[in-house]
């Protein structure tokens, strides 16, 4: 929760997109377990098109351009692996049954370590931050 009350702030609109659709889609297995997979890609498909929108697909500065050309891939590879799993129902092999599991895992924690590197840069660096309460320090 603390992390989507940055998505007021100048620049939390990319990172708490990004931050709030790894986090449903991290919890897809899960939710896709007991019966919720269609509202909880319903409900981040709404959230992507109301809030998310012009934070990814949106025009953009060319600084910007890669990273928002990474967030393109990221949500297409989620989308991939859900439509792998649910839709086609391809089923892993027999040695791996757990692969899907483990791909949204593997993915998930590499986006929320990016994104926790990113907050804490912005806390620390762009906005400024207070030593023994007295001043800040820019």
């Amino acid at each position: 929760m603390p992390a989507t009350m940055l998505l007021l702030g100048k620049s939390g609109d990319v990172e708490g997109s990004v931050f709030t659709t790894t986090a449903m889609w991290s919890m897809y297995p899960l939710l896709r377990r007991d019966g919720l997979a269609i509202p909880a890609v319903t409900m981040t498909v709404l959230f992507n098109v109301v809030f998310g929108w012009n934070a990814i697909f949106g025009k953009s500065s060319p600084t910007r351009f890669f990273l928002r050309f990474g967030i393109r891939g990221l949500y297409a590879i989620m989308g991939l692996l859900v439509f792998a799993e649910d839709v086609v129902n391809i089923t892993p092999a027999i040695k791996y049954p757990d692969i899907y599991a483990v791909l949204n895992s593997l993915i998930s924690c590499v986006v929320f370590g990016l994104l926790y590197l990113r907050y804490s840069y912005l806390q620390f660096f762009e906005n400024g931050f207070e030593l023994d309460g007295k001043k800040k320090v820019q």
